[in-house]
């Protein structure tokens, strides 16, 4: 009598990811984080006293949008700006970002628009999120406040993917701006965001 074979454990669901990169490093963020995929503009100047992650201004269909630069956290490095550089809206509750576990009363609730800036952000793919691993190492760094954490990575077609959450690029500083309503641009409606002259660059 032959004994029946051990049931597989069913194969994780695949997630759809954008591929992004932000100085050279590949990185993949959940699709479904994302409400828009806008193409670079150039931007309307922040307030003189913002923190450096935040770039601007973006009119978009007549929301005002603030805008952080993704390489410039990710990589220390403002973005480079290519035909296939993006703007990713998200929404984000800036307050709850900022002190989760705070339970400020006063603090502004609600999800508001955010633009993140990918240097390079033009393809997607189905891979399940149980394939990312976290290293170990990761456990026993402390993480600065404002810092990004070692973030869980895999292997794919020949390169090291990192998977970010996006919210993961918001400081402490830049969720206290856009919550507490300092940094809200003032006087006259802002114009539609202009195109800027891109050059033409392709990623792997």
């Amino acid at each position: 009598m032959h004994s029946a074979a051990p049931a597989s454990s069913p194969a994780a669901p695949a997630c759809l990811l954008l591929l992004m990169t932000a100085g050279g490093v590949h990185y993949a963020v959940r699709a479904a984080s994302i409400r828009r995929l806008v193409p670079f503009v150039r931007l309307h100047a922040p307030p003189r006293h913002a923190p450096r992650e935040f770039v601007g201004w973006l009119n978009f269909q007549g929301e005002v949008v603030p805008v952080v630069d993704g390489t410039l956290r990710l990589a220390g490095r403002p973005t480079e700006p290519t035909l296939i550089s993006r703007i990713l809206l998200i929404q984000s509750d800036f307050a709850q970002a900022n002190s989760p576990a705070s339970g400020d009363a006063s603090a502004p609730t609600g999800t508001h628009t955010l633009g993140i800036i990918a240097e390079s952000a033009h393809r997607t793919v189905r891979l399940a999120t149980s394939q990312f691993q976290r290293h170990k190492v990761a456990e026993r760094i402390a993480v600065p406040e404002g810092g990004l954490p070692l973030l869980p990575v895999m292997e794919h077609d020949g390169y090291l993917l990192h998977l970010l959450e996006l919210e993961q690029l918001l400081t402490p500083e830049l969720c206290a701006a856009f919550s507490s309503g300092a940094a809200q641009p003032s006087g006259a409606p802002l114009p539609q965001s202009p195109r800027p002259a891109l050059t033409h660059r392709t990623e792997p």
